[in-house]
């Protein structure tokens, strides 16, 4: 199987080429006549990073990160992507060496530094009621 670079961005924003066996989906060029499967495409990538963090978060095959994740939330410990990259060797077709790569990735590009970053709350959505006056109220309500 031969996949162009970026052929998986470009065609379908899909940064980290998860398999789908549906029949939809990027065919990667020269798939060998046994191959059937296809790269999940997003509309946005948006959407391609949330697949992502779905399928780690969701998966079994992925448990043994959520509880390394859990361990370091529970001690107050910074995850640390090098370790936590122990924990995905079963992501990819190529093992270890696909953690490899992803490390070198880190390492080329100072990602390391960006370990204790954390996401912003989202903002509080609220009900909006069809009478005027009763959104305004309901609004207040929730600050």
């Amino acid at each position: 199987m031969t996949i162009r670079v970026g052929q998986l961005p470009r065609e379908g924003n899909a940064l980290f080429g998860q398999i789908t066996v549906n029949g939809c989906g990027i065919q990667p060029l020269n798939l060998a006549p046994d191959e059937t499967h296809r790269f999940t495409a997003f509309d946005s990538l948006l959407d391609g990073a949330a697949s992502y963090a779905r399928n780690l978060n969701t998966h079994p095959a992925y448990e043994k990160i959520r509880r390394s994740r859990a361990v370091d939330r529970a001690t107050d410990r910074i995850p640390d992507g090098h370790r936590l990259l122990e924990s995905l060797v079963r992501y990819s077709e190529h093992g270890q060496d696909y953690s490899d790569e992803i490390r070198l990735v880190i390492r080329a590009n100072d990602l390391r530094s960006i370990d204790p970053a954390r996401l912003a709350a989202p903002e509080r959505r609220f009900p909006v009621a069809l009478l005027p006056g009763l959104a305004v109220a309901a609004a207040e309500s929730f600050k």
